[in-house]
């Protein structure tokens, strides 16, 4: 099957047989990485049989799953907690394997911030992947019934789930008709990490065969630090389906501010509290949807509750809660202060359903949001009472509200809609490179 321009499902008639591996850090598991659920539908009618490789997930709690939700027939996940031992000989085999890794690693990363710590965190890691790839690659021959079956590998991130691909084509002859991968923000660019560091960079370079990078800010980097592969690096950005419901007013009573993420340093959620202290509490709420481990959770709610401002916490929402919130709320704005970002697929939903964005100028946000035209722009040290001021003007003026609304569908409907993004994805994804 394949998706048509109109992103209406059609159906191919071909003997071959397309198996995708699809990469992740944890998906389906927990609560990060939830927006590739909006490419499930077309994973599943563009392939005959989709494996998901959550490699980083170790717990397999299917009550966790997010598949659940879904009725897939054709999807499944592989399970790389239960992993094969090895031969005397597989395991010279595989120490060698990992000391070429780290030999080339070190010749090609160039970086005074690696440390015999990090070596050693690298091969504890490469020794757990060798394993994954060992007992995915048995997976994938038990698979190939004949000739006709091909594999294509999808990397959700370019992160470590290429190192697993390039382990299983070097030590065990895994070939894939064609591998891919994303490119964000914190698996590409060095100044995202804490020390400066993003590992097998250049092994993935040369590994894949394209690099999609989800904003041009992206694609620019790449381009610019690698000019010898431009013709691996391409742009796709991710998109949301089109749950809009047909009209969208400025809101009457109390304000609603929505923030929606999970709980973390990176989001920087306690200075929501210190911007609602400069608002009339009688007139604007704060709401957030989302959760996060105890560490920053608690001491977010015990702040918000001690400022006296006014708050809703609701947890972790599923994203079919997320638009039946939108489409029963009226929202005045939606907020993102995240000190990274690549494109956050929030501030998209929230375009999406017309709400004007307030977001800080970080990784691709510029790509969505037009300052003084579908939102403002904000920079990363925030002004605390400035963010404030400017959630007061959205407040007072129905017009210039509506302006950002209408212009945050047209954005949308533009750029960031996901039958028309995946469709052009997933059709280029199975199409022969030339």
């Amino acid at each position: 099957m394949y998706l048509s321009p109109n992103g209406s499902l059609q159906h191919i008639i071909s003997v071959n047989k397309r198996i995708c591996l699809l990469f992740t850090k944890k998906f389906p598991y927990g609560p990060m990485e939830s927006y590739i659920s909006n490419e499930l539908p077309f994973l599943s009618k563009t392939f005959d049989a989709v494996h998901i490789i959550p490699y980083h997930e170790f717990s397999f709690n299917e009550k966790e799953s997010r598949l659940k939700d879904f009725s897939y027939s054709n999807v499944s996940v592989f399970q790389s907690n239960e992993l094969p031992r090895y031969s005397i000989f597989e395991r010279i085999e595989r120490s060698w394997d990992i000391a070429k890794l780290l030999m080339a690693e070190l010749w090609h990363s160039n970086q005074r911030s690696i440390t015999i710590k990090k070596i050693k965190t690298l091969f504890f890691r490469i020794k757990h992947y060798h394993a994954i790839a060992k007992k995915l690659a048995k997976l994938c021959a038990s698979e190939k019934t004949s000739l006709d079956t091909t594999f294509f590998c999808y990397h959700y991130w370019n992160h470590d789930g290429v190192v697993i691909e390039y382990l299983m084509n070097k030590r065990f002859q895994f070939r894939p008709k064609k591998s891919i991968s994303r490119a964000h923000s914190i698996d590409l660019f060095h100044n995202d990490w804490p020390k400066g560091f993003v590992a097998f960079e250049r092994l993935k370079i040369d590994h894949l065969h394209r690099i999609y990078a989800i904003s041009e800010i992206g694609l620019n980097y790449l381009k610019k630090k690698f000019p010898k592969e431009q013709f691996k690096f391409h742009l796709a950005y991710l998109g949301v389906k089109d749950e809009y419901k047909g009209t969208v007013d400025f809101p009457v009573g109390k304000f609603t501010i929505l923030t929606v993420s999970n709980i973390a340093e990176i989001k920087r959620l306690p200075l929501m509290v210190d911007i609602m202290k400069y608002l009339p509490k009688d007139l604007f709420q704060w709401v957030h949807i989302g959760d996060g481990i105890a560490q920053y959770a608690n001491p977010l709610r015990n702040y918000a509750e001690n400022s006296g401002i006014d708050f809703t916490f609701l947890g972790h929402y599923h994203q079919n809660q997320i638009h039946q919130f939108y489409q029963n709320h009226d929202i005045l704005c939606f907020i993102n202060l995240s000190y990274m970002e690549g494109v956050p697929v929030s501030i998209m939903e929230s375009m999406m359903h017309g709400i004007p964005c307030i977001a800080t100028q970080v990784g691709g946000t510029a790509e969505l949001i037009q300052n003084n035209h579908n939102g403002y722009l904000i920079q990363p040290e925030i002004d605390i009472e400035g963010t404030a001021n400017l959630i007061l003007t959205l407040s007072q003026d129905p017009y210039l509200w509506k302006t950002f609304s209408k212009n945050c569908r047209e954005v949308y409907l533009k750029k960031l809609n996901s039958n028309s993004n995946y469709h052009q994805f997933y059709q280029e994804m199975i199409e022969d490179i030339h």
